[in-house]
């Protein structure tokens, strides 16, 4: 759990940073700035996350006969074998999830966020409460989309696709089976979680 909050801290930070620059260029921000800032964030995230992600991947994906002993091990054996390469096997299908992912929950964030504040220019901490957790909702079925397509890189299943329609046809199949592994009762628990 310690590592998924210095992942969170990291992620705003990075936001926090990539907004301050963006401010030297107007004082005004606008939902592209903020879209910005989030894909900006989640491009600096991915830079730590895409190990982790391929590692666990990896041993989630593992059958009876175990290739990896443990996160270390598997992480040595990708490394003995492929270089840095094999370590960020699947980044850039990472990438385009967390990219796109934060920069839409920052702006949909942002969205609730004035709403909810009105014309007060500083923001209430219930109205911030509220506003992540709408966002969290609204994101949370693109989070768990795209990272089934994240899953089919890391294991290796884009071997299959010969023609550009194979994409097609593998997102659909992989997209089918994370909604259904992810039924509405286990996204309710998610959400109530963070309540």
């Amino acid at each position: 759990m310690a590592g998924v909050g210095i992942l969170s801290a990291m992620l705003f930070y990075s936001y926090g940073q990539i907004q301050m620059i963006q401010r030297r260029f107007h004082a005004e921000e606008t939902l592209t700035d903020v879209f910005v800032a989030g894909t900006g964030a989640g491009l600096f995230q991915t830079l730590l996350l895409a190990p982790i992600e391929n590692v666990k991947i990896r041993l989630q994906a593992q059958g009876a006969v175990r290739a990896y002993k443990g996160p270390v091990d598997c992480v040595q054996q990708l490394y003995r074998e492929h270089g840095v390469r094999g370590v960020y096997k699947g980044m850039g299908a990472t990438l385009l999830r967390d990219s796109f992912s934060y920069g839409v929950y920052f702006s949909v964030y942002e969205i609730f966020k004035r709403r909810l504040q009105g014309d007060d220019p500083d923001a209430h901490p219930i109205a911030m409460f509220f506003a992540g957790r709408l966002a969290d909702r609204v994101s949370l079925r693109l989070l768990i989309s795209s990272g089934v397509v994240v899953c089919a890189f890391g294991i290796g299943m884009m071997g299959f696709v010969s023609e550009p329609w194979h994409v097609l046809l593998l997102f659909g199949l992989i997209y089918g089976v994370g909604n259904a592994g992810c039924s509405t009762p286990t996204v309710g628990v998610m959400v109530a979680r963070t309540f």
